[in-house]
């Protein structure tokens, strides 16, 4: 059957709105027995071959039993999108309409009352029913353009209900059948009324919405369909723009495991559209799991390639291409490109999908579907989904957002292929852990951009890839982003010769594809930023002044912005150098001087500002907070005066506060808090505290030497408690503002400190147990408390109370398993200082607690720091590993040491600091 065109022959509904007069000379309502329906479907067919001259559809046409639908041939959806015949309806009209209509299907008489002869299985329509519900359907579709017409945008309500009620005719339409004059061949004249593009507005009615669940349903309607007519060959061949819309629903969904769904359509895709050009083929993919059969990702069968563990079948069944036309047109695998079929860009947009999943395993599934692609290319030689640069991107893109050393080397390895597609030939093995639990090296490294490397023959096919695959920006940019997230310590180096490589193929080619942009110098000082390097931030400011130079020179493609600058600025802060405020100083000022010179991009915002801040509060050096909140006021001032357009934020405040808590300086830091507070009242919102600037003031109140610090530290959190079931959100405590109080007792003298800890853990216990969300304690609360025990001052009553609740603490840290080094070290202090009248209760009770210790693999250096304090028992415990009257780390058992996670200066070892630099992608 002919596709259906779902807009009306009639006029627009307004020129058959109340009063007008429709062809019979009657009155035409709105809706009710209107539009289409207003005569009565006269149908009368005789038997013996006569057809019924008279009968006419609403819109005063003769039908001649002709199905209007047919009679529009294979219009297009969209050619008389500006003309519908319903676009003036409102959402509740349409609604009133399709139900009437709905309601006005015959439910089991054919049109003019005679069921003699006729099948139950099929509800008879004339066409001008059918017509008319066709036109509704497609309303109902693409309702959404003709709200957009009217600016208006459609809620996710609303988009659901014109999925259902699209659905819904549709539903309808499939239990009907369409009376066609005497032709008797399809059941007495009747034929089937629904068409692919009917399903096709349907689905992608659904897939509009991107909802998980409406995807599904969407997807259930495609099972349908293929189930109704699934001895309707060339109604399931015109069905591929279903699948396309379906497969498009699931790749822009951001619901997790979209991605798994959009590659098993994209499978089930091949397997049915590709029978249609073969014969007797069986093109099937095997396991669209992608897991082993034990369901281990880390099985290193897993860890190759499709053709490994995805074999595709029917390959042998295919012409020997040797013996047919070289004409890619003239191929039977090409026919799927040609009108309905699938190419390249189907498959890039499931691998892009997956790219964007941000699984650690995002680079490996991309790549298999990649390798899926060459496979078919070297076995059939077929232009229509053979990779392009495009393909090669998105799987250099997906390695990169997967993190890891293993998957930078990934990506590298891809951009190899680019650059020498011989490569494509070579068995391909994803690096990672393999059975023996090494890492799996690279098969192949080539030097990029200069094809040197291993060359590896193959006799069975030629490579000849039409499109080139050369790497670009994309390319690189896509690389660096992945040395920027694998931790290499040599990322920063091996991005800068990246970049020297690149603008090396462009002085030597030409090829402006490959040059370095703006965004191209970014990525690398983002690298640098990434890599930990001591002197990251001079070897950023370097490149910054090297985009400036060429920018003077005339170079426009590297002209530095507010992220060029912003970046280098973030990497100054970082490097915690003494002179590294200066610098960044210096920086912002160029800037500064940039913009007012003519370079707009470079136009300085609070993020720069911010991060300008964030290296004087992480500088720690005399003076340093004293000058970020000159350069906050100075801020302050400029905005206020009119002077400035950059108004500090709430994250501004934060860093100064938090470089005077740094210091102990906590009257400065709570003066900030109400400088905040007050400007909040008086309509600032953007500078309102929120719960980091209350956990910056607790901090301060932690490092204070007030002896009072604790008790102020508590009544803060206890505001904050108020203040929230006031209705500030931001102030809700989470676990941070509860241990940084519990440390400020630990520090203190303060008398009965245990008990208070004790009461603050227990109140947390009781908000997680009641669902306050983020107040279960963690390992850090419990060694806090631990170590507020162990530091408990004053009378025995006193330190025994404190020794109850640290054994308290210590067997709820065992029965969670929870328990760090931090914690045996803290319980180990414990014993050793309140146990000091039953010594050989005080050594059992340490000589059991440093052996579960090493069970756990936790002995730090604070647990031996403890031992050492107590000689005897020190030797008796690690004679074996003393040398020359020390036990140093290294020459303990692994296993004792195997599972401390000690903090490492300029990483854990501090307070989280703030990172303000903006975010961007390449």
């Amino acid at each position: 059957m002919e596709n259906f065109n779902e807009f009306s022959l009639v006029k627009e509904a307004k020129s058959n709105g109340p009063g007008s007069n429709d062809s019979s000379g009657g009155v035409r309502p709105i809706y009710g027995p209107s539009i289409a329906m207003t005569d009565s479907v006269t149908v009368s067919k005789k038997r013996e071959g006569r057809a019924n001259p008279n009968n006419q559809g609403g819109d005063g046409r003769t039908s001649n039993g002709n199905n209007p639908l047919e009679r529009r041939g294979n219009r297009s959806d969209d050619r008389h999108a500006g003309n519908r015949l319903y676009s003036n309806l409102s959402m509740e009209e349409l609604k009133s309409l399709t139900e009437y209509h709905l309601e006005m299907v015959n439910t089991g008489h054919d049109a003019d009352g005679d069921d003699n002869d006729i099948r139950r299985d099929m509800i008879p329509l004339a066409g001008a029913q059918i017509h008319e519900l066709s036109r509704l359907l497609a309303s109902w579709a693409k309702i959404e353009l003709l709200d957009s017409q009217h600016t208006k945008i459609l809620t996710r309500k609303e988009k659901v209900l014109a999925a259902e009620m699209a659905e819904k005719i549709l539903r309808k339409l499939e239990s009907v059948r369409r009376w066609d004059g005497d032709d008797e061949s399809n059941g007495n004249g009747r034929k089937r009324v629904v068409t692919t593009d009917m399903y096709h507005l349907v689905i992608k009615a659904w897939a509009k919405t991107g909802n998980y669940n409406d995807l599904l349903r969407a997807s259930s309607l495609l099972d349908n369909m293929e189930l109704i007519h699934s001895k309707d060959n060339q109604f399931l061949k015109s069905s591929i723009k279903c699948h396309v819309s379906l497969l498009d629903g699931w790749c822009k969904s951001r619901a997790p495991g979209a991605e798994i769904k959009a590659e098993e359509l994209l499978m089930r895709m091949e397997a049915t559209f590709s029978k249609f050009h073969r014969d007797s083929l069986n093109y099937q993919y095997y396991g669209v799991n992608r897991r082993g059969n034990d369901g281990n990702d880390n099985d290193s069968d897993n860890m190759r390639m499709a053709h490994d563990n995805r074999k595709w079948k029917g390959y042998n069944d295919l012409d020997d291409p040797s013996t047919t036309t070289t004409n890619a047109k003239n191929s039977s695998y090409d026919k799927l490109r040609t009108g309905n079929g699938m190419d390249i860009r189907h498959y890039n947009n499931v691998m892009n999908r997956i790219a964007t999943s941000n699984k650690p395993n995002a680079g490996r599934e991309a790549e298999r579907i990649l390798q899926h692609l060459i496979d078919i290319y070297k076995t059939h030689g077929d232009e229509s989904v053979a990779p392009n640069k495009s393909s090669f991107n998105t799987v250099i893109k997906a390695y990169a957002k997967s993190g890891g050393k293993a998957a930078a080397r990934n990506a590298r390895r891809m951009l190899s292929m680019m650059e020498n597609p011989k490569l494509i030939f070579v068995e391909p093995v994803v690096e990672g852990v393999a059975d023996n639990g090494h890492v799996r090296k690279r098969d192949v490294d080539v030097d990029f951009m200069d094809g040197k490397g291993d060359e590896h023959k193959r006799d069975k096919v030629e490579l000849r890839i039409l499109e080139n695959i050369e790497p670009d920006k994309v390319s690189c940019n896509s690389l660096l982003l992945a040395w920027a997230n694998s931790g290499d310590k040599d990322g920063g180096e091996k991005a800068e010769q990246l970049l020297e490589r690149m603008e090396e193929v462009y002085k030597r080619s030409g090829n402006t594809a490959i040059k370095p942009d703006t965004l191209t110098y970014n990525a690398v000082i983002k690298v640098w930023g990434k890599c930990g390097y001591k002197y990251a931030g001079e070897r950023s400011e370097l490149l910054l002044n090297k985009m400036l130079r060429r920018y003077e020179e005339g170079d426009v493609d590297v002209r530095p912005d507010d992220v060029s600058f912003n970046s280098v600025i973030h990497n100054l802060a970082n490097c915690h150098e003494d002179d590294s405020p200066r610098r960044a100083m210096r920086i912002l000022e160029r800037m500064e001087r940039a913009y007012k010179s003519g370079l707009v991009e470079a136009k300085p915002d609070i993020i720069s500002y911010n991060s300008v801040l964030n290296a004087f509060a992480k500088s720690g050096r005399e003076g340093c907070a004293q000058q970020a909140e000159e350069i906050l006021d100075g801020l302050e001032h400029a905005f206020d005066a009119g002077e400035g357009d950059i108004q500090p934020d709430v994250y501004s405040y934060n860093i100064v506060i938090n470089a005077w808590a740094n210091i102990g300086e906590t009257s400065k830091a709570v003066a900030l808090l109400d400088r905040m507070s007050s400007r909040a009242k008086r309509g600032q919102t953007n500078v309102k505290p929120d719960v980091k600037t209350y956990n910056s003031v607790l901090h301060a109140w932690s490092q204070s030497l007030d002896r009072n610090a604790p008790v102020k530290a508590l009544g803060l959190l206890e505001l904050m408690f108020r203040l929230y079931e006031g209705g500030n959100e931001n102030a809700r405590p989470d676990v941070l503002s509860f241990s940084t109080v519990i440390n400020a007792f630990s520090k203190s003298k303060f008398p009965g400190k245990a008990r208070e800890v004790n009461n603050l853990l227990r109140r947390m216990k009781k908000l997680h147990e009641e669902g306050h969300e983020g107040m279960e304690p963690n390992i850090f609360v419990y060694a806090a408390v631990l170590n507020a025990c162990a530091y408990t001052f004053g009378r025995n009553e006193e330190k025994e109370e404190a020794f109850e609740i640290g054994i308290e603490v210590y067997e709820e840290i065992q029965e969670k398993r929870i328990a760090n080094h931090v914690a045996y070290g803290s319980f180990l202090r414990l014993a050793r200082k309140l146990i000091a009248d039953d010594l050989n209760r005080r050594d059992d009770l340490i000589t059991n607690t440093f052996r579960q210790c090493c069970l756990d693999g936790q002995v730090g250096e604070y647990v031996l720091k403890q031992l050492r304090a107590l000689p005897k028992l020190y030797i008796s415990l690690l004679e074996p590993y003393i040398i020359d009257g020390e036990v140093q780390m290294q020459d303990l058992p692994t296993k004792w040491t195997r599972n401390v996670r000690d903090r490492k200066r300029n990483t854990q070892g501090r307070r989280r600091d703030y990172n303000y630099t903006k975010k961007y992608s390449y």
